[in-house]
């Protein structure tokens, strides 16, 4: 299948100094330890997954002028597939739960350098039969609910329907709780 073509080649080719740690079918996001809400854990991703540090590449950084949206990153982009079907993860950290739309932009971004990332597949790998429909896209915006606020927009409400960056799942978690895809996916355990 292509996803897994996709996936491995990704895995060969993303520098290991730009990738999350993935072991044991566990990927974990770390930030700063100073910050409130320092790392997640994501389980049962398998062995065909990538989790890619997109914050800390500077691709925007690099590419755009100073206050354009696109210069916002998210902390990770994980390609990984399920029961056979390619996702796509676009996921970032927060210390508190998102009051405004300020992390729309971070998530479009990592959509973005995704469909990047697809284009080099098919153009400088060879691997043809991927392209941006072939994967499911999921959003998703965890915190660890450090702010006075209590409500969630109506849009974030289980079960969402996060396959747009401006209706990303916003969860609450805890440092280092793990989070099984399956969960995220809303599939059976």
């Amino acid at each position: 299948m292509a996803v897994d073509a996709a996936i491995k080649k990704l895995q060969e080719i993303i520098s290991n100094n730009k990738k999350h740690t993935c072991l044991n079918q566990t990927v974990t996001i770390r930030e700063k330890i100073s910050t409130p809400l320092n790392h997640v854990v994501l389980s049962g991703l398998g062995d065909d997954v990538v989790a890619i540090q997109f914050d800390k590449i500077g691709f925007g950084d690099k590419t755009f002028t100073n206050g354009h949206k696109a210069r916002k990153a998210c902390d990770a982009i994980i390609f990984c597939q399920l029961e056979g079907e390619g996702y796509i993860l676009i996921l970032d950290l927060k210390s508190s739960i998102p009051l405004d739309t300020n992390h729309v932009p971070q998530l479009v971004s990592g959509d973005c350098f995704a469909d990047y990332l697809i284009a080099v597949l098919n153009r400088f790998e060879q691997i043809k039969l991927i392209k941006p429909t072939h994967w499911k896209r999921r959003y998703f915006i965890f915190h660890c609910g450090n702010n006075r606020r209590t409500t969630l927009p109506l849009y974030a409400q289980d079960p969402p329907d996060n396959t747009q960056a401006d209706k990303a799942h916003i969860l609450q978690v805890a440092n280092g709780e793990p989070i099984p895809l399956r969960k995220l996916l809303h599939k059976l355990l």
